[in-house]
C-alpha cells in the first residue's frame, strides 16, 4: 500500500443469504521504504465520497473531537 491508498467498503457488504463472504488477508514487513513513497505518520484520513455533502465531513469532525474528548480534559 502507499500514503494514497483507498481501505475499506463504503457500504456495508450483504451476500446472498446462501452465500458467506470470504476474505484473506495477508500482512509482511519490508526493511524500509522508497522515499519517494514515504509519509508522515497519521491517524486515519477520511474521504468524502463524491456524492457525499459536507454535513458528512462535519460529522467526521465531530466524532474526531469526541473520541480525543477524554484525552484533551483528563478525563
Amino acid at each position: 500500500t502507499t500514503e494514497t491508498s483507498f481501505h475499506g467498503h463504503p457500504e456495508p457488504l450483504s451476500c446472498p443469504e446462501h452465500m458467506s463472504r470470504k476474505s484473506l488477508a495477508l500482512y509482511y514487513y519490508t526493511n524500509g521504504r522508497p522515499e519517494e513513497v514515504q509519509g508522515d505518520n497519521h491517524s486515519t484520513i477520511f474521504k468524502l465520497r463524491p456524492d457525499e455533502k459536507v454535513e458528512g465531513k462535519l460529522t467526521l469532525k465531530t466524532k474526531k473531537i469526541l473520541r480525543r474528548w477524554p484525552k484533551l480534559f483528563g478525563m
